[in-house]
């Protein structure tokens, strides 16, 4: 899981910085900062993931699995971790599409 959230630092926005020069002038300029929204999702995707580890985890028998109830549950929870997956992906990447509009639009 690690590895794959490792891409998460390198998602930033430019937000503006000013720097002292020598001569003691201002000078505005645009630096990256890690994307804060990614900070309030990733304990949710750590939720889901242990969810599915645990679900694949209770498939330790390799004989044919009957379509007993509890079968039946652990689609139906795997099914609510997708589609929570699924939203918490859909809204992370409008925000994305939004501030790069608003970041096209400044230039």
């Amino acid at each position: 899981m690690s590895w794959l959230l490792s891409v998460s630092d390198h998602i930033v926005e430019f937000v503006p910085s000013s720097q002292i020069r020598s001569n003691d002038s201002i000078t505005e300029v645009m630096v990256t900062k890690q994307i804060s929204d990614l900070h309030v999702n990733l304990p949710v995707l750590c939720k889901l993931d242990n969810m599915l580890i645990e679900a694949l985890d209770s498939f330790k028998v390799t004989k044919f699995w009957h379509a007993d109830q509890t079968n039946t549950l652990q689609r139906e929870q795997i099914n609510q971790v997708l589609k929570a997956a699924s939203a918490i992906n859909a809204r992370v990447l409008s925000e994305a599409a939004t501030n790069q509009r608003r970041t096209l639009t400044r230039f």
